[in-house]
């Protein structure tokens, strides 16, 4: 039998065996297994916890009486779990290990938003266990959203490192990601890029209001589409920042998309528009584009990266924008650029180049709530 489209649901894998087809979806931000057997109908599994994220491992045997998945969340390394197919019965096999790591020290919640449209937008939270919404502990607040890539509840322990250091760490699931189906993608794409940075604002206030943040040190961060995120929240509500951070940030739309020569226009136009065919859509992009709208006030101090080679996000859309700041800040507040002369876009090295600069965005992050910055 056939599924039938279901609005804000997703189906993310299929799995067949002989018992059942294990169907992975997303429902509510929250992925979840369906068992279906062969005569149609279906048992769901239920999994614990707030938030978490589930993967199938391919070429599972098709005679197996069980399926494999594997469950991790911000606190937990990846789980490898087998569910019985007829009963739905979940079992632990095998939990990665990470030497001088406690996962009981550590909480996840989900938490929503109210966007200034209405509507909720999911937030993962990440804070040492035990810990109360006083509204003192400073809070990283990180967002993606955009080409339907969704910002799953992994396992990551650099976020750790910094909920250890007494911050919390969060996750907005702004609309442009796939967190709650189709609809949340396109809501968050071409003339409506806008609700991304509205939803990613009304996380951060949402969080300083239930006491999660302090209100004066929230720092945001993004990455590549993330850091026209964060850049953009940053021209909406520059007062709402104790630093931005912008990891290679694609913050020179108008410019780029307008380059005809550049390989990867023709890729990005669907979600982001072609200023060269269409007035409406340069307009638009005109109206949002980090790096057109600085704006004459007080901005927060801003970080931002470049790898030299890096062919997605050339190295001088964050120039242009950190000399902008510059130009228009009526703060004392620095814009810093860091290039890495050998990276592309996604770094120049492995682990360790990773742990570097996160250990930079970091000690940035610390610098702008302590006001080293000032």
């Amino acid at each position: 039998p056939f599924q039938s489209h279901r609005p804000g649901i997703q189906i993310l894998q299929l799995a067949s065996f002989a018992r059942a087809l294990v169907r992975l979806e997303r429902r509510d931000v929250l992925p979840r297994l369906v068992l279906m057997a062969p005569n149609g109908s279906e048992k769901p599994v239920d999994m614990a916890g707030d938030a978490y994220a589930l993967v199938l491992p391919i070429d599972q045997d098709h005679a197996a009486t069980s399926c494999r998945a594997v469950i991790e969340t911000p606190a937990n390394p990846p789980t490898w779990i087998d569910i019985d197919l007829e009963s739905g019965e979940t079992k632990s096999v095998a939990q990665q290990r990470i030497i001088g790591f406690d996962p009981t020290r550590f909480a996840v919640k989900r938490l929503f938003a109210t966007a200034p449209d209405g509507e909720q937008v999911p937030i993962t939270l990440l804070t040492r266990r035990g810990s109360k919404p006083d509204a003192t502990a400073p809070l990283m607040l990180y967002g993606y959203g955009a080409y339907g890539v969704s910002s799953d509840a992994v396992f990551d322990v650099a976020p750790t490192v910094l909920v250890e250091m007494g911050w919390n760490y969060a996750i907005a699931h702004v609309r442009g990601g796939s967190e709650k189906g189709r609809r949340w993608f396109l809501d968050g794409r071409l003339h409506r890029k806008h609700n991304s940075f509205e939803d990613f604002i009304a996380c951060a206030r949402h969080l300083v209001d239930t006491g999660h943040a302090a209100r004066s040190k929230v720092v945001a961060y993004g990455l590549s589409a993330g850091g026209l995120l964060v850049a953009g929240a940053m021209n909406a509500a520059p007062d709402l920042w104790a630093g931005v951070i912008g990891s290679v940030p694609f913050v020179d739309m108008l410019n780029t998309m307008s380059d005809a020569d550049h390989p990867l226009v023709p890729l990005f136009r669907p979600d982001w528009g072609d200023p060269l065919s269409s007035a409406e859509d340069y307009d638009y992009m005109a109206a949002i584009s980090p790096y057109e709208n600085v704006k004459h006030t007080s901005y927060p101090p801003l970080l931002t990266t470049a790898g030299l080679k890096d062919d997605r996000v050339g190295y001088w859309e964050p120039a242009k924008l950190v000399a902008e700041v510059r130009y228009r800040s009526t703060s004392a507040s620095p814009a810093m650029l860091v290039t890495d002369m050998t990276a592309g876009h996604q770094g120049s090295g492995g682990r360790a180049d990773g742990n570097r600069k996160m250990a930079k965005f970091y000690a940035f992050a610390q610098g702008c709530i302590e006001g080293k910055f000032a």
